[in-house]
């Protein structure tokens, strides 16, 4: 019974990831979407284990379906531009996860989501580079310098909002 628990919040983190992918602004290089902030809170929520496998399924999921941003879907998106943000998630949930480790500190949180973004962001320009002509220079300023902001600030939210939740259910949190 465990087990089919496990596997069905990983298969609701995955169809919560492919709801961000479709929640935000699509730019010409790389889209601004909410999927980092599902990719972290299945770690959170479910530990590394969950988070990881909810990131694998929702990349076979895009396989076959239109689960990316954009409604990209199949072997070619592992091929283009920002394949390299796609392969990082299953290692970013994986990381906040092992982190955090049903943590209560609001400092080991906002480390795990921060380091999960950078991990995000490391992974993206190294995919850029790989995957496209532009070079180092391009693949930095299109996978990093332009989304760190609001790849940060969501990150930052998604610790914040998580030890808001915490504290909540633990009766620390006080309400009007």
């Amino acid at each position: 019974m465990k087990r089919v628990r496990a596997f069905v919040t990983a298969i609701i983190f995955a169809l919560l990831t492919t709801a961000g992918a479709k929640t935000g602004m699509l730019s010409q290089d790389v889209p601004i979407t909410l999927q980092t902030v599902f990719v972290m809170l299945s770690g959170l929520a479910g530990g590394a284990w969950i988070g990881f496998t909810s990131q694998v399924i929702y990349l076979l999921l895009g396989l076959f379906f239109p689960v990316f941003a954009g409604s990209g879907s199949g072997i070619g998106v592992f091929q283009g531009a920002t394949a390299g943000f796609l392969f990082s998630f299953p290692l970013a949930a994986f990381l906040t996860g092992i982190i955090a480790r049903s943590s209560v500190s609001l400092n080991r949180i906002m480390a795990a989501v921060l380091l999960a973004q950078t991990l995000v962001f490391f992974f993206g320009i190294l995919g850029m580079w790989y995957f496209t002509d532009w070079g180092w220079n391009a693949s930095i300023r299109y996978a990093f310098i332009d989304l760190a902001l609001t790849g940060y600030a969501k990150a930052m939210f998604t610790g914040l909002a998580w030890y808001t939740y915490i504290m909540y259910r633990q009766k620390k949190v006080r309400t009007f």
